[in-house]
């Protein structure tokens, strides 16, 4: 066979494989079936597998991280719309990343976290973990109040929905949302318009008064946040932190530097206050009618009602005296650093207006109050309220503050007012413990039951 001829047959031979390789292609590996060639499909599955191998998790989802063990490199989480959680292990090679795609330490992460997961489920081995984009944080609640019939959280002016799934933790424990005090400053995190954590960043203690004989009625301040009447046997829930504790009466009194500690019991006997100290209020006094051109004494002493009036803390015999009406004599308690009175000489009813800044807590007091609205905090424990009952029938055997005034050992029953109150749990060898509740303004009796305490370390 000649050089030439060889070289034809080689080349149809070539032509014909290329022919052949290009109808594979275009029918995409199918035979006369239709169905995909299966060297073509061995490659697709290759592909796939590869894409996966890349990935490294076979799940996601959107959680809520509920505890880090750095130590162990172990991560709990739960599902937003659950309550049970699972354990997560990571290393070196988990991924984690901020909502902007920037890297971080584990350690950055905190409990209470809304995040993007994606693990594998056999091994239950944590591959990624990014913050989630559309959720949003507020790491300063300080101004917020709960709707626990509406499951309906209120922070400044935007009201949020929450379920008995909600995440609350504080000290790195789990607490029931009638645990948190009005006082305390929350971060909260959620999606849209529902809140699914609440992380308590700044708590409160308790502070029990003893020695109080010489100050009831008084006036006790901690730091600016509380403010509120002296009882005796009177136990507050506080703010964690150090604050200058004030106890005066008429206006004189004592100071003393004090720490709150969360969960923990603070002891401080106003007896033993050496420095002497003077609280004044400013008080605006409206007095009606225009005619009345009146003349104002507080304690006997002529005062011009026409500006702003600075008076010690503590109870003042208020009257005005006018050519056009009757003389007005009210007894009066300054408690707060403004207040407003307004008088009507007319014969219509007179009503107090007081305003506290800042306004935060059940405990606080609410402003400058009159020797009637004094007495309606005080007389919880009387009988013959047309407003109710509240029977608090648990835990037994403990000491029942409401807003700080001892009510008796439970169960007990108090007579109903109206709002946000605290109760304060106390027995010895157990943790102190304190509830808000909100009290309807009703005749319906309240009945309340309360977990057990937990005995303390």
């Amino acid at each position: 066979m000649s050089e030439k001829k060889y070289i034809s047959i080689v080349a149809a031979c070539v032509g014909a494989v290329g022919i052949i390789l290009c109808l594979v292609l275009v029918l995409g590996g199918k035979d006369g079936t239709g169905k995909r060639h299966p060297s073509v499909e061995k490659t697709t599955e290759e592909t796939q597998s590869t894409e996966i191998s890349n990935k490294r998790y076979n799940k996601e989802d959107i959680v809520i991280v509920t505890d880090i063990d750095t130590v162990n490199s172990k991560i709990t989480v739960r599902k937003l719309e659950e309550s049970a959680e699972f354990v997560l292990s990571y290393n070196g090679g988990t991924v984690v990343k901020s909502k902007y795609n920037n890297q971080l330490m584990m350690e950055q992460i905190t409990v209470g976290e809304i995040a993007r997961i994606g693990y594998v489920t056999g091994t239950h081995k944590l591959i990624e973990l990014q913050e989630y984009g559309t959720a949003f944080e507020n790491t300063m609640a300080t101004r917020w109040m709960v709707d626990y019939d509406k499951k309906l959280i209120t922070i400044g002016s935007d009201t949020y929905s929450y379920d008995d799934n909600l995440f609350i933790e504080s000290n790195g424990k789990n607490i029931d949302i009638r645990e948190i005090s009005g006082i305390d400053e929350l971060t909260v995190r959620g999606i849209e318009n529902k809140i699914y954590s609440v992380c308590v960043t700044k708590g409160h203690g308790f502070v029990k008064l003893t020695n109080t004989a010489n100050y009831v009625g008084g006036v006790i301040e901690i730091g600016d946040r509380l403010t509120t009447i002296i009882v005796e046997d009177m136990i507050l829930a506080a703010p964690e932190g150090t604050f200058d504790l004030t106890a005066t009466i008429n206006g004189v009194g004592g100071s003393k530097e004090i720490k709150v500690i969360r969960g923990q019991e603070t002891v401080v006997s106003l007896g033993s206050f050496e420095q002497a100290v003077t609280r004044y209020g400013t008080v605006k006094l409206n007095v009606l009618p225009e005619d009345a051109e009146a003349t104002l004494t507080i304690d006997g002493v002529e005062m011009d009602y026409s500006e702003l009036l600075s008076i010690a803390y503590g109870k003042h015999t208020l009257k005005l005296t006018s050519n056009n009406y009757d003389t007005f004599t009210k007894e009066i308690t300054i408690s707060s650093v403004y207040s407003t009175i307004n008088v009507n000489m007319g014969g219509e009813d007179t009503t107090t207006e007081g305003t506290e800044e800042p306004t935060t807590g059940p405990e606080q007091s609410t402003g400058e109050k009159d020797t009637t609205q004094e007495e309606e905090t005080t007389m919880s424990t009387n009988p013959g309220s047309n407003n109710g009952l509240i029977c608090i029938t648990a835990p037994e055997g403990a000491k029942v503050y409401f807003d700080g005034a001892y009510v008796g050992v439970s169960p007990v029953t108090i007579n109903k007012v109206e709002g946000e109150h605290t109760i304060i749990f106390k027995k010895d060898g157990y943790m102190t413990k304190s509830y808000t509740v909100d009290v309807s303004d009703d005749a319906e009796d309240m009945i309340l039951s309360f977990p057990e305490m937990q005995e303390g370390e």
